[in-house]
């Protein structure tokens, strides 16, 4: 998100780490770490939804209206996700890793999102994080 709006250019070319990480102090200081962390909360919802493909329009619309460059934002997440491959995040950063909806979330705080009718439902990818990761380890380890 910092990179999103810092100065760093638009053209894909290769940069530094030094680079940046100047530019994210940038954005840093240009959102505040407060607008930041919003943004980076609001950011993984929409992803998941998106990825769950229960995406509602409204939460579609703050989405575009906050990120309107939507190429930017794939070239900021890609450099960003380069930078925590080299220098991962520290401990508190890990456990402040937070997922938010920016708007109403299509199962309404509920943990289910009902999909075609009554008794056809899913856990919702926001609200229901612990328990999906916790059958997706069960799944993994064979239990």
């Amino acid at each position: 998100m910092a990179l999103y709006a810092s100065d760093m250019p638009n053209r894909r070319r290769n940069h530094g780490p030094e680079e940046l990480c100047a530019w994210i102090v940038q954005g840093v200081e240009r959102l505040g770490v407060d607008t930041l962390r919003a943004w980076a909360r609001f950011y993984a919802g929409h992803r998941v939804l998106e990825s769950a493909r229960v995406m509602t329009a409204p939460v579609q619309a703050r989405h575009e209206q906050r990120f309107p460059r939507a190429n930017r934002l794939v070239w900021a997440s890609q450099m960003s996700a380069n930078l925590l491959w080299r220098f991962p995040p520290t401990a508190e950063a890990t456990a402040r890793d937070a997922i938010e909806v920016d708007g109403g979330c299509p199962c309404q705080g509920t943990g289910e999102i009902t999909l075609w009718g009554p008794g056809i439902s899913m856990m919702c990818p926001v609200h229901s994080r612990a328990q999906i990761a916790a059958f997706r380890r069960g799944y993994q380890a064979g239990a």
